[in-house]
C-alpha cells in the first residue's frame, strides 16, 4: 500500500499533470496489454492509489457480451469477479452505463445483497476508496468502458480532489477505451477475415438498406446477397444480420 499522502497535495503539485500527460500520451502507441498495464499501473502511482482496473464492455448480440479488463491489481480480484459474473450486479459499471461524469464509489449505494457483495470484493482487493470515470460510447453504440482507482485507505480519494481527477483522468479513460477496441477489432478481423465486399454489406446493412438495395449497391442478385449474409452470421455466431452489422459497428470494423 502507497504512503498516504493526500490527495490535494498530490493533484496541486507542479509535476502531477506533466508526470500524468508523459504517461496518457503513451497509451496508443502501446503494442501489447502487458505495456498499457504498465502505463496504467504508473498512473495509479502518480495518483497516489494503490490500485487500478479498466474494464469495456461491447455488445456482441441480444444476449451476449464481451468484458474485458486492464489490471494494475490484484489478478484474483477479476478471476472472482468473473467466476461470479459479478458484471451483471456491479454497480459502479452501472454507473458507467448511466453516466459520463466521473464520481466517487462512495457516492454509489448497493441497491441488492449481491450489489453489497460485488462492492465488498473490490473492498477485499484495494478499492476502500475509490474513484469511477465512465468512457462515452460514439452516438448509437452501446459499447462502454469504466476506469477505475482504488486505495486500502477509505478516506483517500476525496469530493474536494475530485475535479483534478476528473480533468486527468477522463482522457486516460478515453485513450484506454479506444486501446481496448482497437484490440478487439483486429480479433475480430483476424477470427472473422472479411472480404472487402462483406464489409460493404455490413455498413449497408447498417444504413437500414434493404436486400434490393445492397444488390445494386454491389451489382449482385438478392439471392446471393441473402446468401452472403447467411455466411456473414455463421462467422459471427450471430443468428440475424442486424445483429451482424450491429457487432461490426461495435467493434469498430465499420
Amino acid at each position: 500500500m502507497g504512503s498516504f499522502q493526500p490527495l490535494d497535495e498530490i493533484t496541486h503539485s507542479d509535476a502531477f499533470y506533466a508526470r500524468w500527460s508523459a504517461l496518457a500520451i503513451r497509451v496508443p502507441a502501446a503494442v501489447n496489454s502487458d505495456e498499457v498495464t504498465a502505463i496504467l499501473g504508473e498512473c495509479a502511482s502518480v495518483l497516489g492509489a494503490d490500485v487500478a482496473a479498466f474494464a469495456s464492455f461491447i455488445k456482441d448480440d441480444e444476449h451476449h457480451g464481451s468484458y474485458r479488463f486492464i489490471l494494475a491489481c490484484d489478478a484474483m480480484w477479476c478471476l472472482e469477479y468473473e467466476a461470479g459474473a459479478c458484471y451483471m450486479q456491479d454497480p459502479w459499471l452501472d454507473y458507467a452505463r448511466h453516466h459520463t461524469e466521473p464520481t466517487l464509489a462512495s457516492r454509489i449505494a448497493a441497491r441488492t445483497d449481491n450489489e453489497r457483495e460485488v462492492i465488498d470484493l473490490a473492498q477485499r482487493f484495494g478499492f476502500a476508496s475509490a474513484v469511477i470515470v465512465p468512457t462515452q460510447s460514439p452516438q448509437g453504440l452501446t459499447r462502454l468502458g469504466a476506469l477505475c482507482f482504488g486505495s486500502g485507505h477509505d478516506d483517500y480519494f476525496t469530493e474536494a480532489a475530485l475535479p483534478a481527477i476528473t480533468f486527468a483522468a477522463t482522457p486516460l479513460a478515453l485513450q484506454l477505451h479506444q486501446w481496448q477496441i482497437a484490440q478487439l477489432r483486429q480479433e475480430l478481423l483476424h477470427r472473422a477475415r472479411f472480404s472487402e465486399d462483406e464489409i460493404a454489406m455490413l455498413r449497408l446493412l447498417r444504413s437500414d438498406r434493404s436486400t434490393k438495395e445492397i444488390a445494386a449497391v454491389m451489382k449482385m442478385t438478392p439471392m446471393s446477397v441473402d446468401s452472403r449474409l447467411c455466411r456473414l452470421n455463421l462467422k459471427l455466431g450471430v443468428t440475424t444480420r442486424m445483429a451482424a452489422a450491429n457487432m461490426a459497428a461495435e467493434y469498430g470494423v465499420i
